[in-house]
């Protein structure tokens, strides 16, 4: 009998008309809307006092020696999050283009790079500081001009949503934010491609452009509609991929028609390997294995050829566990009968009266 496998149900999307933030017309609406307590709604768009605020250092991985820049991280508090998680649920629900992969239901960084696969030439480009280069206007505008709520109400909403006058770099609801913020600039780009035969995707903040043949000026056009829109590119990671040659998209590498993941994963996993075999105790051991796990899990995600690799690593992942769950629970174990075999203490001067005077005698005798 042949083994039948559900798929999830897709959740089914609206127009933005449909959306429950659509011309929503007053605080106390909005409130309900949100499940929050209307005396709460202006307190919670304060910045100080609902963000953790702080530097990530520059970061070098042991393993490649790729280094990421330091980057300001704003990471709402629980009360704010839990507030901003419900707006993206909301806008979650809303229909987005066919050209955008990021923020979006079904879609990821690798159906992003697929859509470009059998494409003779790709430009990809990066906007700079994507997050911090939304501003609070922009969010604004989407809220009472795109989804036409109430000047207050709209106000409100953006508060919720941005931090210092721009979307929050830890904010759960900025990548879907970053989109219906900057859609019309993402319509234009999209607008060029198809006067041009071409092909354009979006991920968050990166965006790619394809064809057959692109323009002699795409870079420069290109950079004059994204600069029209208060933003810049990030000139380092524009890129022009001709006919014949490996195409870096998202993450991952187009060549001869097919769709893999960079050597340099393959490097870093032969890397965490021959870190695993010096490692000096079972925790590092088992610590580097899940980074390993999570590496092919990802890589076999994208290229089969990484699977039985992955299913190599995961079987050890398990039996790594379950030799440092009978560790601890021996050493559990040895503390307990440690414990019951403590000997009892010499009772103290305070109770010495307590002993008869025939024992007492007794034991001044024997000092005797």
């Amino acid at each position: 009998m042949k083994e039948e496998f559900k798929s999830k149900k897709k959740r089914k999307l609206y127009s933005l008309d449909q959306c429950a933030l659509f011309k929503i017309g007053s605080k106390k609406r909005l409130a309900a809307i949100l499940r929050v307590s209307q005396d709460r709604l202006e307190p919670l768009g304060v910045d100080k006092g609902n963000y953790f605020v702080f530097t990530l250092k520059e970061q070098i991985c042991p393993f490649t020696g790729k280094v990421k820049g330091a980057r300001r991280v704003q990471n709402p508090l629980p009360e704010l999050k839990l507030v901003q998680r419900r707006i993206l649920s909301l806008l979650a629900r809303v229909e987005m283009p066919e050209f955008c992969h990021g923020a979006k239901q079904g879609s990821s960084y690798r159906s992003n790079a697929k859509a470009h696969v059998d494409a003779k030439n790709v430009a990809t480009f990066d906007l700079k500081s994507f997050f911090p280069s939304t501003s609070a206007s922009r969010v604004f505008s989407f809220f009472r001009n795109t989804l036409q709520c109430a000047p207050d109400v709209a106000r409100i909403l953006t508060k919720l949503c941005v931090c210092h006058g721009a979307l929050a770099t830890g904010s759960p609801v900025s990548p879907i934010l970053a989109y219906w913020a900057n859609c019309e600039l993402f319509r234009v780009l999209n607008r060029l491609a198809e006067e041009n035969h071409l092909l354009m995707t979006v991920y968050i903040d990166d965006f790619t452009i394809s064809g057959d043949v692109l323009p002699r000026n795409i870079v420069w056009q290109v950079k004059s509609i994204v600069e029209k829109y208060g933003h810049s590119l990030s000139l380092s990671k524009t890129k022009i991929f001709r006919e014949n040659e490996a195409k870096h998209v998202t993450g991952l590498v187009i060549y001869e028609g097919n769709l893999t993941v960079p050597h340099i994963r393959f490097k870093k996993a032969r890397a965490i390997e021959k870190a695993i075999a010096v490692a000096s105790n079972d925790e590092e051991r088992l610590d580097l294995m899940r980074k390993m796990g999570g590496l092919l899990g990802e890589a076999a995600y994208v290229d089969k050829r990484y699977k039985s690799w992955a299913f190599k690593i995961y079987s050890k992942i398990s039996q790594a566990q379950s030799v440092l769950r009978r560790k601890e629970a021996s050493a559990s174990e040895k503390r307990k009968f440690e414990e019951a075999c403590v000997p009892d203490v010499m009772p103290d001067k305070a109770s010495w009266s307590d002993i008869s005077p025939k024992a007492q005698d007794n034991s001044s005798s024997m000092k005797s």
